[in-house]
């Protein structure tokens, strides 16, 4: 995590912002940071269909928001133990990566959903997505803002 906000840290120009995925079978939950880089804002949720096409909605809003990284959930277990989820969100990664040319960097995402539906931040399964995405972005946040150099 340190050389993941060091990279951030150093590499990121003026005006970028972060976007947290959040990836299930059915849904790509989507966050994305002020430019400043102190908050976390649920954006909007992908109701998955063909790669291809969830790839190019997501890359529209990347390049519109002037996206420079992209920072995915880790579904670990309760005692923070890799699953079979954990492999198959990397998997998803390398393959976004080969049409997404933006670091990924991983953040833990264990009870985020949890979290967004017991304190009804989220209208339905769409909200809950890009709210859990915020909710593990915005952790991402504070641990890069209090490493500041």
């Amino acid at each position: 995590m340190n050389n993941d906000i060091q990279f951030i840290q150093q590499n990121i120009q003026r005006n970028q912002k972060l976007i947290g995925l959040d990836v299930s079978k059915k849904h790509l939950g989507i966050a994305v940071t002020d430019t400043s880089l102190l908050l976390a804002f649920p954006s909007f949720t992908i109701n998955r269909t063909k790669f291809k096409v969830d790839v190019e909605t997501l890359d529209t809003f990347i390049k519109k928001e002037n996206v420079f990284a992209i920072i995915m959930g880790l579904p670990l277990d309760g005692d923070g133990t890799k699953n079979n989820r954990v492999q198959a969100i990397k998997d998803f990664a390398n393959l976004l990566q080969e049409h997404i040319k933006l670091p990924i960097f991983y953040q833990d995402e264990r009870f985020s959903t949890y979290f967004v539906e017991n304190n009804n931040m989220g209208n339905n399964k769409t909200d809950v997505d890009s709210q859990a995405a915020a909710w593990f972005l915005q952790i991402f946040l504070d641990k890069y803002n209090n490493q500041k150099s």
